[in-house]
């Protein structure tokens, strides 16, 4: 097998993509550009899923083919912490945005893991309300504040951002959807 686009091939690449195009659709699975990156090591390919079952799917199809994959929402994180040894999937959250079921009197709303703060923030500013945070990155988006517990100075009068949160659906490294309250101990 050679490199397609200066990146070694995975052992059964096409498979994989066709996979997770059927998974995400049609213009939301491909080949990583060069620029896509994690701590100075290219991606191999990019997965745009747009639902929470597309999420699972994906997640599992990599665990089934030994792939190490990582999220990307904004990008503005993804090379915080300690350096993966590689990265053969990104997880794109950007389809994962928007506000639903949002209730001004009970100061509630869900919110997608890809929506920028930014955007969540002018959506409240409509009804009078904001989300008591100010991430230092200006691109974050919802999950990736929440990932590293990112904040500016309103942390000191508000409590950091995982302590706004009512409750967090997400899916495990195993591509099993789950939902916690983060109480006793859970996730």
């Amino acid at each position: 097998m050679s490199e397609i686009n200066g990146v070694p091939p995975l052992p059964g690449r096409e498979p994989v993509l066709r996979a997770l195009t059927d998974i995400c659709g049609p213009d939301f699975a491909r080949t990583a550009r060069s620029v896509e990156t994690v701590a100075g090591r290219r991606v191999s390919l990019v997965a745009v899923p747009g639902t929470d079952r597309a999420v699972a799917e994906t997640v599992r199809l990599a665990g089934q083919r030994g792939l190490a994959a990582m999220p990307r929402g904004s990008g503005s994180k993804i090379d915080w912490g300690a350096p993966p040894l590689g990265v053969d999937l990104l997880i794109d959250t950007a389809r994962l945005s928007g506000m639903w079921h949002h209730r001004p009197q009970e100061f509630t709303a869900e919110v997608g893991t890809g929506t920028p703060v930014r955007a969540l923030q002018a959506a409240l500013a409509l009804q009078g309300q904001r989300l008591a945070v100010d991430p230092p990155s200006p691109s974050a988006t919802v999950g990736g504040m929440l990932a590293v517990n990112e904040s500016g100075p309103l942390r000191h009068r508000f409590g950091a951002p995982a302590e706004q949160i009512y409750r967090v659906s997400y899916v495990d490294a195993t591509g099993a959807a789950g939902e916690s309250d983060g109480e006793n101990g859970a996730p």
